[in-house]
């Protein structure tokens, strides 16, 4: 039986033990050591019927991206007169395709590109109102050897995936209009990419580049023939 100096420690440690929960900082002591978000009820599926129906979206963007640019994946070469470029394309993953370009000079680093295709759902689906299909968005970033960003391109480039003129083996990607709150880099300016054309056939991609003409004309076109590496 506890007496009563016995019940007098045992208060002041309760009353202590009290104190410290109360000043300790809320949440879990990992988040609270790395900063992590801590976890909520909105950050895990709420039933096995939401994960399912969750993996089943993301497979259904997955084979929408298939169907439209899943052609592009894989490591294609082309080589002229002492350059190399060598573009590079992920197999699609979720919503998302990503791309890197390596393009050399006489063995000599000159330019990169990260790229990515991915799905885009139309903005006013959320909100219940008027708005396009869901489509697929190219964009990409130029970089010099010392992977610093070209200065001009402020943004990434974006283009839009052109339906009627894209089909199996073919995907053409244009720019939207220059006001548009999408438009990106210097969009609409003499120079600048107004459209790319991926075009796959036998074995072969072919790349075709389309730029915005200037006052006096130029803006010629690029074409580049890959060869698949692996």
């Amino acid at each position: 039986m506890m007496n009563a100096s016995g019940v007098r420690r045992g208060g002041a440690m309760m009353a202590a033990l009290v104190v410290a929960a109360a000043l300790a900082p809320s949440g879990c002591a990992t988040c609270r050591t790395t900063g992590a978000k801590e976890p909520t009820t909105m950050d895990v599926p709420s039933s096995p019927s939401a994960a399912k129906a969750a993996a089943a979206g993301a497979r259904e963007k997955t084979e929408f991206l298939v169907a439209r640019a899943g052609f592009l994946g894989g490591v294609w070469v082309h080589t002229h007169e002492g350059d190399i470029i060598e573009e590079t394309w992920s197999t699609p993953t979720g919503d998302t395709m990503v791309g890197m370009l390596h393009w050399s000079s006489d063995g000599r680093a000159r330019l990169f590109e990260l790229m990515t295709i991915s799905v885009e759902e139309p903005a006013a689906a959320a909100s219940g109102g008027a708005s396009e299909e869901r489509t697929v968005v190219l964009r990409l970033r130029h970089f010099s050897r010392a992977l610093e960003p070209w200065a001009k391109e402020k943004v990434a480039i974006t283009l839009r995936y052109d339906a009627r003129e894209s089909g199996p083996g073919r995907a053409r990607f244009v720019a939207p209009p220059p006001s548009s709150a999408e438009a990106g880099g210097d969009a609409g300016e003499a120079g600048s990419v107004r459209a790319i054309t991926y075009t796959h056939a036998a074995g072969t991609l072919t790349c075709d580049i389309e730029f915005v003409p200037g006052p006096s004309g130029g803006g010629d076109p690029l074409s580049f023939t890959f060869q698949r590496s692996r």
